[in-house]
């Protein structure tokens, strides 16, 4: 982000990767105790993160909610 220190970029992250790249999101929301509310919230923003954007229909994504799928 502008530093003048080495490193990788998302981009070249992704090309490191090769042909199959798969993601598991496991996600955890203490402050929301309904399962279904909790799960609701990771699939709406999943669907406006720029990174789930910029991948979709390009890798496998689970979706987890405290280790297990929504």
């Amino acid at each position: 982000m502008g530093g003048t220190a080495g490193g990788t970029n998302p981009e070249e992250l992704f090309a490191v990767g090769g042909f199959k790249l798969a993601v598991a999101l496991d996600v955890t929301l203490p402050s929301v105790t309904d399962p279904e509310t909790a799960a609701q919230l990771i699939r709406e923003a999943h669907q406006v993160c720029p990174y789930s954007n910029a991948t979709r229909g390009n890798i496998d994504v689970e979706l987890l909610l405290g280790g297990k799928p929504i």
